[in-house]
């Protein structure tokens, strides 16, 4: 699933999230047809491209991807750890909501969004970041952003 979000419920704009959207397509559409080992024929797997992706949109099509690519604002809540989420076109696709999933397809996430591999200084052995958050959720290997 490739999801972007260029105008966020709350924040700025991100324009070139459909751009990105579009190459993160192409680049999947070539490794999964191309090149990984014991990966299933796309005509197998479930394959969504959303644009001003609602929270319910990616909760629901979840479950059945392997690959994430997201193109959002994500935001990390110090005091309220499970309040942390990524900005969808309707509302926040929070922690909460995630650990709720069963994802047994998840392979790869790529969260293109500030914030998601931000710890917090004040307490470093009990943060629950965004990045993190995929990897208990089920992804086996995620890239976060520290900006």
């Amino acid at each position: 699933m490739i999801a972007a979000v260029p105008k966020p419920f709350k924040g700025s704009p991100l324009p070139c999230a459909v751009d990105e959207l579009t190459l993160a397509g192409s680049l999947v559409n070539k490794i999964t047809s191309d090149g990984m080992p014991d990966y299933e024929p796309a005509d197998q797997q479930a394959h969504y491209e959303l644009v001003d992706a609602t929270v319910g949109d990616v909760l629901s099509k979840l479950p059945g991807v392997s690959i994430l690519h997201l193109a959002c604002h994500g935001r990390q809540n110090p005091s309220n750890p499970l309040e942390s989420g990524f900005a969808c076109s309707d509302g926040t696709l929070t922690v909460a909501k995630l650990m709720s999933l069963n994802l047994p397809n998840a392979f790869f996430a790529f969260l293109s969004a500030c914030e998601t591999a931000k710890g917090d200084k004040a307490q470093p052995d009990q943060v629950i970041h965004l990045a993190a958050t995929m990897l208990f959720v089920g992804f086996k290997s995620v890239i976060g952003t520290f900006w």
